[in-house]
This record gives structure tokens, C-alpha cells and sequence, in this order.
């Protein structure tokens, strides 16, 4: 379930970047495309032998990234704006479904964990409320209705 979650999520992002990529669009050039960059590379930090494996990971995911908003732009090609913008908002209503329904389990399973027979939130939660029970005014032996009738009858007399 969580894998599908995620797959919507990317799916949706991914409709969301070819809209964006398809407004983008200009008949001008970019003014910043093939000009030299007059800044030197800043120096390796101490941390760049931590930051490769994800640099690595991050580069890899950008590459496949870019290869599927390719292919769907082919597969969209067609496609009007509106039809993408209606693909893009039902596959964010699957996500954010699919999220509300990942999080009932995760609270049906924490208390299901927690509150097992002597599990020490659970022993808790029964001193808690033991102690909500013996704080709580005491009701009357004597329903309202009698005490009500109890007191006419004494004022009458």
C-alpha cells in the first residue's frame, strides 16, 4: 500500500512538471542558455565523502526523472491542457486518499500495540483512568425523580 501511495505521488508530480514544462514554453530563447559561468566551484567540505552516495542516489533519480517526462510527454502529446490538469488533480485525490487510509492503519496499529495487556502505556491509561473515575462526583443512591417527589411530599405536609 505504501509503495502504490508513493507511485501515485510520483505520478502526480510528474503530470504536475509536464503542465509546467507545457506553460513554460516560449518562442524566445533563454538568456542564460550557453553562457559561461565566471564562478569557481566551491571547495570540498569535509562532509563530501558522506554527501556522494547521495549526490549519487539524487543524480540517478533526476536522470530516470527526466527519461519518464520525456516518455510521458510523447504519451501526452495529444492531450489538451485540460485533459493533463484533470489527470493531474484525480491522480492527487488517489494520493491524498490512499495517505488518509496509510494513516488510519497507522493508528489502528499503535494502539493495537500499545494498549495490549500489560504494555506500560497501557497500565498507565488504566491508573489514568482509575484515577479520572475516582475524582468524579458520586451520583445519588436516589434517581432526580425521587428526590424531587420526596421533597413535595415533605413541603406539603
Amino acid at each position: 500500500m505504501l509503495a502504490a501511495t508513493f507511485g501515485t505521488y510520483v505520478v502526480a508530480d510528474l503530470l504536475d512538471k509536464v503542465l509546467r514544462s507545457r506553460a513554460s514554453f516560449s518562442p524566445l530563447p533563454s538568456p542564460t542558455m550557453g553562457l559561461p559561468t565566471s564562478r569557481r566551484p566551491p571547495p570540498e567540505s569535509r562532509f563530501a565523502g558522506c554527501k556522494r552516495p547521495f549526490v549519487a542516489i539524487y543524480t540517478r533519480w533526476k536522470a530516470a526523472e527526466n527519461y519518464t517526462l520525456t516518455k510521458l510527454e510523447r504519451v501526452l502529446a495529444r492531450s489538451d491542457d485540460t485533459r493533463v490538469m484533470w489527470l493531474e488533480g484525480v491522480s492527487w485525490a488517489v494520493a491524498g486518499g490512499s495517505l488518509a487510509g496509510l494513516c488510519l492503519v497507522f493508528t489502528k496499529g499503535v494502539v493495537k500495540i500499545f494498549f495490549l495487556p500489560g504494555h506500560p502505556v497501557s497500565l498507565t491509561n488504566k491508573l489514568m483512568k482509575l484515577t479520572c473515575l475516582a475524582r468524579a462526583p458520586r451520583p445519588s443512591p436516589h434517581p432526580p425523580s425521587y428526590r424531587r417527589d420526596c421533597r413535595r411530599a415533605d413541603h406539603l405536609s
